[in-house]
């Protein structure tokens, strides 16, 4: 199902097609593709996120795109895929299964969602090597909310929703 979980956040990741530049206009100067979807970024996830009345639209969480805090929010199709390629870890590599075009151009994600998916699931990973390394992340968020002792935390304890993703 596509439908978020009561309280849930939502992962963004943003990606444009190519390198390049804005056309400008007036007064505005061209910028690099880059600066352009990078603030845009910024607007969308600060309009989405912020709050608003009772509350925010959303939780946004931007730490799943490549290179995560490090990384620019905003990434061309290639940096992206160059990314999921060579850096990324399983689980990051995993959390894509799940990704879909939330806006923008759907022909764009299609390009990204195909190409990730040589990614994710990668002929030279057995079923017995990604099914660790889906259970060392699991114990990864087990010994966090253990060390965390905040109180009962529905999400990510024990018969939580994680645990069930998870499954």
């Amino acid at each position: 199902s596509y439908e978020l979980n009561y309280s849930s956040d939502i992962d963004l990741i943003f990606v444009y097609s190519d390198d390049g530049s804005t056309a400008g206009s007036g007064q505005q100067e061209k910028l690099s593709n880059r600066e352009y979807f990078i603030k845009l970024a910024e607007a969308v996830s600060k309009l989405v996120g912020q709050p608003a009345g009772e509350s925010a639209a959303y939780r946004v969480d931007l730490r799943l795109r490549p290179h995560g805090r490090d990384g620019a929010l905003a990434s061309s199709l290639a940096e992206a895929l160059r990314y999921y390629r060579q850096s990324a870890q399983d689980w990051e590599r995993q959390a894509l299964i799940r990704s879909r075009a939330a806006a923008g151009s759907s022909a764009l994600f299609e390009r990204f969602a195909e190409e990730a998916e040589r990614y994710i699931y990668r002929p030279e990973v057995s079923i017995t090597e990604a099914l660790a390394s889906v259970r060392l992340a699991k114990q990864k968020i087990d010994r966090k909310v253990e060390q965390s002792k905040t109180g009962f935390n529905v999400k990510l304890q024990r018969g939580g929703i994680r645990e069930i993703e998870f499954i």
